[in-house]
């Protein structure tokens, strides 16, 4: 499958609020009902056009009202999946998809911004990317249940995340890492989060829970990321004004 930026707009809104779409649909219906014909003027040519389009606005706005009840769907969906995770068997016994769809409904309900980029057969090792003000960090999840992530696959993240410019990355496991991957980890700002620490992650989530129009009620801190103990420390050169696109790829160790 195409990443998202490459899919239809309307299989993207079903990924947004619902109320993204409705927006868009008035948004629509006020361009092309009152702008089209202002635009037009008393042209021969284009008042005609714009008056028989505006007479059928709200059949174009319609069009972007049909995500609305997918958009629902999703989101009920994914509330679901969250609230019925309680211990690392369950998340194990999970697909990777859903799995993927996890930990992405858990960073969305931190205040991050959330793209899912799992189904890109040509991801790059990237999974998911989260956004909070000017940052961006890149996430690979692997759902194993008996399998311990090596060296090579967070080198290969570290490699992804220097090539997609980003400020941190996070790996996400239900398993555990060899200490070779620690010990690449360590010096370098990517986070390796485990089965027990994923665990803690998602309690802590349940926990604090959404308010009544689903929004996430953890605040962001004061360097624009999500408050979160999980997180990477950035460096102190990178966290003073370090921008990813200046720099180029260190070899890796």
């Amino acid at each position: 499958m195409p990443r998202n930026r490459d899919r239809h707009p309307l299989v993207q809104l079903t990924e947004l609020p619902w109320w993204v779409s409705v927006v868009v649909a008035a948004l629509v219906f006020a361009a092309i009902r009152w702008l089209g014909p202002s635009i037009a003027g008393t042209s021969p040519l284009l008042t005609p056009l714009a008056h028989a389009l505006a007479a059928n606005a709200h059949w174009f706005a319609a069009i972007f009202l049909l995500p609305v009840p997918f958009a629902l769907l999703r989101t009920a969906r994914r509330r679901r999946l969250m609230d019925g995770q309680a211990s690392i068997d369950r998340i194990r016994d999970l697909s990777w998809h859903d799995f993927e769809r996890l930990v992405a409904e858990a960073y969305r309900r931190q205040g991050y911004r959330v793209t899912e980029r799992g189904d890109s057969a040509a991801d790059g090792g990237i999974d998911i990317e989260l956004r909070a003000k000017d940052k961006t960090l890149v996430v690979q999840c692997k759902r194993w249940k008996t399998r311990i992530v090596g060296v090579e696959l967070v080198r290969e993240l570290y490699g992804a995340m220097v090539g997609e410019h980003a400020h941190a990355a996070i790996f996400v496991t239900s398993g555990r890492y060899t200490p070779d991957a620690i010990d690449f980890a360590r010096d370098k700002p990517i986070k390796l989060l485990d089965g027990e620490e994923l665990v803690g992650m998602l309690k802590d989530v349940q926990a604090k829970g959404t308010n009544k129009k689903g929004e996430p009620k953890s605040q962001s801190s004061a360097t624009g990321f999500p408050t979160d103990s999980r997180l990477p420390e950035l460096p102190v050169s990178w966290r003073a004004g370090f921008n990813p696109r200046r720099t180029a790829c260190r070899p890796c160790r």
